[in-house]
């Protein structure tokens, strides 16, 4: 590249290495990443996710210790689907759990089946 490459390239490029299992360069970028965006969660968890891959636990836990010793929080996981016209939103936090068992027997009860 003729430029410096930015976070965005180099997170990009995070991610290619943990799809294609390069564990080398994945820390190696992985690190710089977390240096130019240290309150970026998402960089974390993709060098997190690296490790775990190649499973080196003990490097996932460094990952989410450092995380948390710099006060770093992973937003919630979200999804939303339309039920009866409404549309409801569920974060993947605490307290999922019965939402969604509420949000299925909803489901359950408007469930139409195809007939062939």
């Amino acid at each position: 590249m003729p430029m410096r490459a930015d976070v965005g390239v180099l997170g990009a490029l995070l991610g290619a290495c943990r799809i294609h299992g390069n564990i080398d360069l994945g820390e190696e970028i992985g690190r710089q990443v977390i240096e130019l965006e240290p309150t970026n969660s998402g960089l974390y968890v993709l060098l997190a996710n690296l490790y775990a891959r190649a499973g080196s636990w003990e490097d996932v836990a460094n990952i989410r210790k450092l995380m948390n010793d710099r006060g770093v929080k992973k937003a919630p996981g979200c999804t939303a689907i339309d039920l009866e016209g409404a549309i409801n939103e569920l974060l993947l936090e605490e307290g999922l759990i019965p939402k969604l068992k509420r949000y299925m027997l909803k489901l359950k009860k408007c469930w139409i089946p195809l007939e062939l």
